[in-house]
């Protein structure tokens, strides 16, 4: 996404925003993008209008409130379309089907995940894409559709893979983590999660430590005993960056193998 004419003005007061929404101050942030809206409105500048738009409706959804939300993202998704912005466009809509994933309306935050997916994948756009896929399968974990929800994961993380898409591979990966532990895979719980933290730490997300300690829980709760907890996230990582970790996901929730085949897998002869 891209936005504002030539105009030093401008890029000043959303430089000044985005340091405020980095710096978790949401308030100055919203006052930072409503000041950088009225200028663009002023220069006629309807891209800088778009992004001003969109980044409201980011403050609003990252405080909650996601009615707040709604209408800045739709104006951000009109003027995105006039201005055949494909990126931006793309972007507001996977925006809209968050929202609607967190008001529990799945089958409309599938919708838009689904026609965001569809312009993202003829931009190239693989990683979001691949966060489009992951935000699809959330909707099925939601509704208890484990098989959708399994098979919707373990492509988004291919492809994240390949985009080398670290926070995006750790959200999936805890995701699967807990669907695992409500299926009674305590086991395959702990692996998941154990990748998820060491991809977090390597991503330097600062949720990474509170990931790890949940790590020691979940091994408690499968009877497994963590001999250096170091070197178990790096081993789990390192299997996410292979095969092994879609192997793991077909073996936990029972999906069809590359042939079609279900059952153990590679992942599983590997610990036999």
């Amino acid at each position: 996404m891209t936005g504002g004419k030539e105009d030093g003005r401008f890029d000043a007061l959303q430089q000044r925003a985005v340091d405020a929404w980095q710096a978790d101050d949401l308030e100055a942030a919203r006052l930072g993008f409503l000041q950088a809206l009225s200028l663009a409105q002023e220069l006629d500048d309807t891209a800088g209008q778009a992004l001003c738009w969109h980044r409201l409706g980011a403050v609003a959804l990252r405080k909650g409130d996601f009615g707040a939300a709604v209408e800045p993202f739709e104006t951000a998704l009109a003027l995105y379309r006039q201005l055949q912005d494909a990126p931006g466009f793309s972007a507001t809509l996977h925006q809209l089907g968050t929202i609607c994933l967190q008001r529990r309306d799945y089958e409309e935050a599938r919708r838009l995940s689904r026609a965001a997916m569809d312009v993202q994948h003829q931009t190239g756009d693989a990683k979001g894409e691949a966060r489009s896929l992951y935000q699809i399968a959330a909707s099925f974990m939601e509704e208890d559709n484990v098989a959708e929800a399994a098979e919707g994961f373990r492509h988004a993380i291919k492809v994240m893979n390949e985009v080398e898409d670290l926070a995006g591979l750790a959200l999936t990966l805890q995701n699967l983590s807990v669907m695992a532990e409500r299926n009674g895979k305590a086991e395959a719980s702990f692996r998941f999660l154990a990748a998820a933290a060491a991809l977090q730490a390597r991503a330097q997300q600062p949720e990474a430590e509170a990931t790890r300690a949940q790590v020691g829980e979940q091994a408690a709760k499968a009877g497994i005993e963590v001999d250096g907890l170091d070197r178990v996230l790096e081993r789990a990582s390192k299997a996410f960056a292979e095969d092994e970790g879609a192997e793991l996901i077909t073996e936990t929730f029972g999906l069809p193998g590359p042939a079609g085949e279900t059952g153990p897998t590679r992942a599983a002869e590997k610990r036999s």
